[in-house]
């Protein structure tokens, strides 16, 4: 199964200071807007999204799978979902599941 593009979301308090952070400890911004108060920044084998009041809690995030082919597959292997798939606010497709401790998974195309 194609889950997409991984990237680890955060849900952060400040965009200003955490996107400070992030970029100190050598990561570049690569996607986002402050004034929007979200940012993506990236190494060669990590995404991290940071988002001031975009998202209720971390996640692992997979951006671009055919969010309907996961949701059927999770599905018939007896997980439950927690959304979706449904039709986001930005027009993009979402889904979510949760790992065994609670760790929210969110698929969107």
């Amino acid at each position: 199964m194609k889950l997409g593009r991984p990237e680890i979301s955060l849900a952060v308090a400040d965009i200003k200071v955490s996107l400070a952070f992030y970029e100190a400890l050598g990561f570049k911004r690569v996607e986002g807007a402050e004034e929007e108060k979200w940012a993506v920044v990236a190494q060669p084998d990590l995404r991290i999204g940071l988002y001031e009041g975009h998202v209720d809690a971390n996640s692992l995030t997979f951006f671009g799978g055919d969010i309907n082919a996961i949701a059927g597959k999770l599905h018939e292997a007896g997980f439950e979902l927690k959304q979706g798939p449904e039709t986001e606010e930005d027009g993009s497709l979402g889904a979510k599941v949760a790992d065994p401790d609670g760790n929210l998974i969110y698929f969107n195309s």
